[in-house]
């Protein structure tokens, strides 16, 4: 059965003029505040979120939640964006994705 956010995201893509809204998309990851532990090697792991959102229609489409010792923003965001159709659509990122294997067609 699939999750509520993807129920919530096929959704909001099956109303009137929504596909045509997707135009811009926005990413940012931000580090969840008081998320700091330690992992098995004694360092510093963190608890981080990236985001997808909407310009045009003002909504975080779609979000991921990482472990900053398990995976990078760069991975986070890269499954989130396999998820949806990108045609004609225009992803906004920060300098961390400005990479040549993130930015080339798969």
């Amino acid at each position: 059965m699939p999750g509520f956010e993807t129920l919530l995201r096929d959704w909001m893509a099956a109303q009137p003029g929504v596909t045509e809204a997707l135009d811009t998309l926005v990413c940012d990851g931000k580090t969840l505040r008081g998320s700091i532990a330690e992992n098995e090697a004694g360092a510093a792991r963190f608890i981080a979120q990236v985001s997808l959102y909407s310009q045009s229609l003002g909504v975080a489409i779609s979000q991921a939640t990482y472990s900053t010792d398990a995976s990078g923003e760069i991975q986070a965001l890269r499954q989130l964006l396999e998820a949806i159709e990108l045609e004609g659509v225009l992803v906004q990122a920060d300098a961390l994705h400005a990479n040549r294997p993130f930015s080339l067609p798969r």
